[in-house]
């Protein structure tokens, strides 16, 4: 069973997607897409880094300044979707990776899925699904 350890390693040079869903729910909380997201090529956002982390990560602490509203990506992780291939498969770079089970994966099958076709919604992805 996942356990993370806080780290925060994920949220140094995060790539992290913005879906739809995401978008929404940070403007709701009160944030600026401009403030929190970069747009790229693609037509799409990513999570915006300062000074080499997360927007939201307050490095004295490692946590997550809205976690209850992160991104469904981060929700996930260290359990990642490869866009281009659609591959499902546990990131190495997170030191707790070796601790993710197929039950760990298989018990966010949902969440697994609503990205996805969030992702297939936004053209990110081929209509594959």
């Amino acid at each position: 069973m996942f356990k993370c350890i806080k780290c925060a390693k994920c949220c140094y040079n995060t790539e992290m997607i913005l879906l739809k869903s995401d978008i929404a729910r940070l403007k709701a909380a009160g944030y600026r897409l401009s403030d929190v997201a970069v747009k790229v090529e693609g037509n799409y956002y990513r999570l915006r880094n300062i000074d080499g982390h997360c927007v939201f990560l307050d490095p004295d602490t490692n946590l997550c300044k809205i976690y209850e509203n992160r991104p469904l990506g981060c929700r996930l992780y260290p359990i990642v979707i490869a866009v281009d291939t659609l591959e499902v498969t546990v990131d190495t770079d997170c030191p707790m990776s070796h601790t993710v089970t197929l039950d760990d994966i298989l018990s966010r099958r949902e969440l697994l899925l609503k990205i996805l076709r969030e992702l297939v919604e936004m053209g990110i992805v081929g209509k594959r699904l």
